[in-house]
This record gives structure tokens, sequence and C-alpha cells, in this order.
């Protein structure tokens, strides 16, 4: 489903802003005066008199309903429609310059879990990033035309909605009791997903692009890894003393939702900040090291794997 977007588009007509409230004069510099537009929640609109040149900012879930746990198609339609007869533009031939697209996954474990137990894929090149104030329960991977979200929708549900908004929600399929998950992905640059042209506020109510759009969800979840556990050693030989301490060294670190990777490192940092060794020793030391990581093994499956859950909750009739 469609959550935040941002809209830019030429106008020939000057807007209508008598329903919208203006924004402290500090924030309209560059020619831009900026307004919110009141639905259930509030968008950003910016209006460039001198250019005639109109910007649209917000969640359209919020907008139109007052939460993002549910957004058809058609009710993506409504939303635009809805901002077009308050602005009296068009707003359908608008560019999208920036969207999210998710999907709200129910998991049969507490959400937090799943938020640790991903890492991005080193091939990926993300930046992973944390929040203090989302205790476990989110996190974010980013790099230059996308971030990647995963965060405990239940929690945010409970966090930003009142008892009476929790009853709208509930006739829309939310359980209290549940366990959900929010996957999204926050495309900065939209014309990549559209061999470099344009996408318009039109193309994503068509239902060939929003078949598109799963698949590409998908793949972008694809860039994380789900965290597998180590199994136990079968043969002796691989169960040494020193191979004791590394596997309860490297499961110590994926408790904390860091990968097998990370554990050798962090050894093969201490051995280089040893000043007592010299070149040779510190090699031999980490060869040595490198063969009892070679000898874990991790488990074939991940149980915080979501790809079928996501698929699952993509093609689910709305």
């Amino acid at each position: 489903m469609i959550d935040y977007i941002d809209l830019s588009c030429l106008c020939k007509d000057t807007p209508f802003l008598g329903n919208c409230k203006p924004y402290p004069s500090r924030l309209n510099e560059y020619g831009w005066q900026t307004y919110t537009l009141q639905g259930c929640k509030e968008m950003q609109v910016q209006w460039r008199d001198d250019a005639h040149w109109l910007r649209i900012r917000g969640s359209l879930p919020y907008f139109l309903k007052g939460h993002n746990f549910t957004f058809s198609r058609a009710e993506y339609v409504e939303s635009i429609e809805l901002i077009q007869s308050l602005l009296g533009v068009g707003l359908w031939d608008a560019g999208v310059d920036a969207f999210e697209y998710g999907a709200i996954v129910p998991v049969p474990n507490p959400p937090a879990l799943y938020v640790k137990n991903h890492t991005a894929s080193p091939k990926a090149r993300l930046n992973e990033n944390i929040r203090g104030k989302d205790k476990g329960a989110g996190k974010w991977w980013d790099n230059t035309s996308v971030i990647l979200k995963m965060y405990d929708a239940g929690k945010n549900i409970q966090m930003k909605q009142g008892l009476k908004a929790r009853e709208v929600i509930a006739q829309e399929g939310y359980d209290s009791r549940a366990d959900y998950l929010k996957f999204e992905a926050h495309f900065k640059k939209p014309f990549l997903l559209n061999g470099g042209r344009n996408i318009l506020a039109e193309d994503l109510q068509n239902p060939k692009c929003i078949d598109k759009l799963d698949d590409i969800l998908i793949q972008q979840y694809k860039q994380l890894e789900p965290m597998k556990e180590l199994v136990k050693p079968r043969d002796k030989k691989n169960y040494l003393a020193l191979d004791v301490v590394v596997g309860e060294y490297a499961k110590a670190l994926m408790n904390e939702g860091k990968p097998i990777a990370v554990a050798k490192r962090e050894l093969y940092n201490a051995i280089n900040q040893a000043e007592c060794l010299s070149k040779p020793d510190k090699d031999a030391r980490k060869a040595t090291i490198r063969r009892a990581f070679d000898k874990l093994q991790e488990a074939e499956q991940s149980q915080w794997d979501i790809s079928s859950l996501l698929e699952e909750a993509l093609h689910k009739p709305i």
C-alpha cells in the first residue's frame, strides 16, 4: 500500500488555498509559501507563485483515514480526488518525487524479534540505523535511493491512536491481541523504478503498476538477511575448546542482532591492537580464529524470514 507521498506539478491555475492553514513565516522561504491541508491528519502544501509550482507532501492514509493499517487502491484514488477538490487543481499528472510502499505482515512471534534478527546483506550497501526511542521496535536501512523500514506496526498503532481510533481500525481487521510487522520501502528516486522516466500520481492507481510495486517490495526485502541459528557440531573434531569459545561468542553477538561477520571482525580487531604481537604473530592467530569460524554452520532456514508472509500480505484481497 501507498503511505507517504511527495507530489509536485506545474499548475496553469492558482490553487485555492482557503482550505489551508499557513505555516509560520520562517518556513516560507526561497519563494515558497507553506501551508497545511487538514484531513484526518495534515498534508503539507507548498506553493511558489512566481513559478506556478505546487508541491504536496504527507501520508495519504493518515490524511484520508487517520491511520495506515490498511489503504486500498480505491482509497488512494479517493484521497487524491479529495485533495484535488480542496485545492481546485488537477493532480493526476503530478510527478511523484518520493513515496513509500509497504505491507502490514501478521507474524507468529513478537515483532521486535524480527526487527532484531534482520541485517542488511553485505552486497546491498545499506547503512543500518536504529533510534534509541524505538526501544528495539523499529530499524531502517538506507542508501542514496531507498530507505527500508521494519517496525512493530501494532505498537505504532497503540502509541499513535486513541481508543476510538483503535476501534475504527479494528473494524478493518486490526486485532490488538495479534502481532503485526510492517515492512516498507521509501523510494527517494522513484524514476529509477520506471526506467529513468518520471512516475505520475496516476500511475500509482494502475493495477499493473501496483503488481510491479509488489514485486519490487519483495526484491527490496531480499536486500536484507534474516538471522539463522547456529547448528551444533556433530563431530567432536569440530568442537575443540576454541570452537566452543568462538561459537558462544558468535551466538552472543547474534542474540544482539549482529551477524557472524561482526564477531569475526571484532576478534580480528582485538588481535590487531595487541602491541606485543608481531605481524606474523597476528596473522597466525587470525588464521586460527578464521579456521574456527569456518567450522560454524548456520541452519538452512531462518525462523525470522518473512518472505512467504510478505507475499501473502501483498496478495491478500482488500
